[in-house]
């Protein structure tokens, strides 16, 4: 039997099967990836593995386009197509800590189950050597119980003081010349009172959180989960999106306050530097490979249960030779996760953080065309058992204040698990 007979999909259209979340909780399965938006009514569940790419190192994007090349060209062509599924680390080396034992530094995999919802259309395909075996009869998606787990927080990793020693050396960096910005990550980790439910904590904050895009990787010991609210890139045929999401104000406890809160964040002069720092640096990453580059001006405020951002939306057209991997290749890791000049404050987060692993990486999907949607790994957590290992990060511009952006990542920190439920 060829390869591309045995990779042969079969794809059936399904009578709504529930919730997919609910779905994900009852395969106990793995590797299993859940990628869903509900104000955007699309939802994708895969399972399984049939192939797998995995790269490292400076070209880690353009391998994997071209290893991804070669896979989709021996699948025949189905509707709707196989997708690759997976995601990225930060940086491009594959993560040192042991808990990030089971996430290299890119990894996708053509899954071989995969149930795909736009709406109220819901198809189920299955890739591999048993896809003339009978589809299988979906799980009943009851949507998990919103019952959380008592969780306390026993280690903050460094603490205010050392945020503060962070903030001060990249101040001295920024005024000796060093680069314009950098984005300092912080971690907190929090132990439940018993193993941790991925499918419970993501079903809670997909509630709070329906513009955001929740996404779960099971990878057998550990999960990488997330309620991310900002993209990457998507791209549909040549129309390429992204997004610059930096500048950040707390939310106010009243709709009075909030307003007032929004407006200064606007007419912040420190803020606006540092989001137009990220416009800046998606144009210089994309006007290579794209034209017809807009981006919407002035910047917007995007309205998040924990903080209040400044947002511009980019649309170009990306040309006919560029894959959405090999444009992720010039644009991670942007300004907003990163800093700017990227190299040397890439550097300096290399200096002087532990390993943020796929922390402020990116989690997606890719079709046969080259096209596909990534989002930013923000607002997202490990979980190893009972631990829920959390990140967040703030950008250190001149005039940045470490009392302000210690709070911000405190805000940050509670977005994934509310902190009502954390000692």
């Amino acid at each position: 039997m060829s390869l591309a007979a045995a990779l042969a999909p079969r794809v059936v259209r399904l009578d709504d099967p529930g919730d997919l979340l609910g779905i994900a909780a009852a395969l106990r399965r793995t590797p299993l990836f859940y990628f869903e938006n509900p104000s955007r009514g699309t939802a994708l569940l895969a399972a399984g593995a049939v192939a797998e790419i995995r790269a490292s190192g400076p070209n880690r994007f353009g391998e994997a386009a071209e290893a991804a090349r070669r896979l989709f060209a021996d699948l025949p062509a189905s509707d709707p197509p196989p997708l690759l599924i997976g995601g990225f680390a930060f940086s491009g080396e594959s993560p040192r800590e042991r808990a990030w034992r089971e996430f290299p530094a890119l990894r996708f995999v053509l899954p071989e189950l995969t149930w795909i919802r736009r709406g109220r259309s819901v198809h189920l395909s299955r890739v591999g050597s048993a896809a003339e075996a009978p589809l299988p009869v979906p799980l009943p998606g009851e949507s998990p119980a919103h019952a959380l787990p008592r969780l306390g927080r026993a280690e903050d990793h460094g603490g205010r003081g050392r945020w503060r020693d962070a903030v001060q050396s990249a101040q001295r960096a920024i005024a000796a010349g060093r680069f314009g910005k950098v984005v300092i990550a912080r971690r907190s980790t929090l132990h439940g009172d018993r193993p941790l439910e991925p499918a419970v904590l993501l079903a809670a904050a997909r509630a709070r959180r329906p513009a955001c895009t929740s996404f779960w990787i099971d990878a057998g010991e550990t999960s990488f989960i997330g309620s991310s609210p900002e993209l990457l890139l998507r791209l549909r045929g040549r129309r390429l999106e992204t997004e610059a999401l930096a500048g950040s104000a707390p939310r106010g406890a009243t709709a009075d306050e909030d307003e007032r809160l929004g407006e200064r964040l606007l007419g912040s002069e420190k803020e606006r530097r540092e989001h137009e720092l990220v416009v800046q640096s998606i144009r210089e990453a994309l006007e290579p490979v794209a034209g017809s580059l807009v981006a919407s001006s002035p910047p917007s405020l995007l309205r998040l249960p924990e903080a209040l951002h400044l947002h511009t939306a980019v649309r170009a057209e990306l040309d006919c030779s560029t894959s959405l991997l090999e444009a992720t290749g010039r644009l991670h890791p942007t300004a907003a996760v990163c800093g700017w000049p990227r190299i040397p404050a890439q550097a300096w987060i290399a200096d002087r953080e532990g390993d943020r692993g796929w922390y402020s990486g990116a989690v997606g999907w890719i079709d046969a065309a080259g096209g596909g949607e990534l989002v930013v790994a923000l607002r997202c957590g490990l979980v190893d058992s009972g631990a829920l290992c959390l990140w967040a990060g703030a950008g250190i511009v001149e005039g940045s204040d470490a009392d302000s952006e210690f709070a911000e990542t405190e805000a940050k920190l509670g977005a994934l698990v509310e902190t009502r439920i954390c000692q």
